[in-house]
């Protein structure tokens, strides 16, 4: 399995320490776990992160296949693909790149901590005949959160993410009540989340089990 990240849920889950548990998530013996080669850069730049949080991240990163020019040059990219994704407003170019890449790879899955990304593919002019093409292939950080209270208990993923939920308006929703918060009401204001995805943007999200299935 292919799996393109984009930096925002990279950078989220280093954050809210969830990298390790996003990892247990895939059970794929050999994924195909790719990233964008400028992100490190970025956050030594930026200082997005610090300490721990950045540690886990770059030592992520690190592990990522980078979506660089040999990697491009290795797929089988459509021209016009390029130009729609290039030309449309609100999707930046690295966003462009993965979205490009996982087109080019039938099969592949793009992870999201971005929706303002999903919304410009989903409305614009210039990229709406590519929404098809990527139905139920995307996945968004609430949807991980859910997979990984679902398989590996929802305490531990608590005191996990308890450290990060700044980096994000929906953990901070769902977790707002901190050590008190309960798992039925962080269940369901994350669910909230996936279901107005479901409705602004039909048919684009992955089933939530997707990264549990064996190749």
């Amino acid at each position: 399995m292919r799996i393109f990240l984009d930096n925002d849920i990279i950078i989220k889950l280093a954050a809210l320490d969830l990298l390790g548990f996003f990892q247990s998530l895939v059970k794929d013996e050999d994924p195909e776990i790719i990233c964008l080669p400028s992100l490190i850069y970025i956050l030594n730049k930026k200082n997005l992160l610090q300490g721990k949080s950045l540690e886990r991240a770059s030592d992520f990163i690190s592990s990522c296949i980078k979506l660089g020019p040999t990697y491009i040059a290795s797929l089988d990219i459509d021209a016009d693909n390029e130009r729609s994704l290039s030309t449309c407003p609100g999707i930046d170019s690295g966003e462009a790149q993965l979205l490009l890449a996982a087109l080019a790879s039938p099969g592949s899955v793009v992870l999201t901590g971005d929706k303002r990304c999903l919304t410009a593919l989903c409305q614009s002019g210039t990229t709406i005949e590519l929404v098809p093409k990527l139905q139920g292939r995307v996945l968004i950080l609430e949807q991980l959160i859910l997979a990984m209270i679902s398989t590996l208990g929802f305490q531990d993923v608590k005191a996990r993410a308890l450290n990060g939920v700044w980096c994000d308006t929906a953990t901070r929703a769902s977790f707002g009540s901190g050590l008190d918060a309960e798992e039925s009401n962080v269940v369901s204001t994350l669910q909230s989340y996936v279901e107005d995805i479901n409705k602004c943007h039909p048919g684009i999200l992955a089933p939530a089990d997707t990264l549990n299935q064996q190749a």
